[in-house]
């Protein structure tokens, strides 16, 4: 849950950033969803264009041994 009506948000540098981040997610939250601790997933669209699978780490991995066997790494 995201919530983004906090007392004098207004005048929070990253409270827009954060309505604009959320606000296709389906996580943006009123204090009685807080409350009730009404959680949801997130929207998958939303979701998915911002987080990757397990798979993530295999390319890391790949991506750290090209560079070490071009010696970019080695010091």
């Amino acid at each position: 849950m995201v919530y983004v009506d906090y007392p004098e948000n207004y005048l929070d540098p990253l409270a827009e950033p954060m309505r604009k981040e959320f606000k296709e997610s389906g996580l943006v939250a009123t204090i009685p969803q807080i409350m009730d601790l009404s959680a949801v997933k997130a929207a998958p669209q939303w979701y998915e264009s911002r987080f990757r699978g397990e798979d993530f780490f295999d390319d890391l991995v790949a991506a750290v041994q090209s560079f070490k066997s071009r010696g970019q790494l080695d010091r």
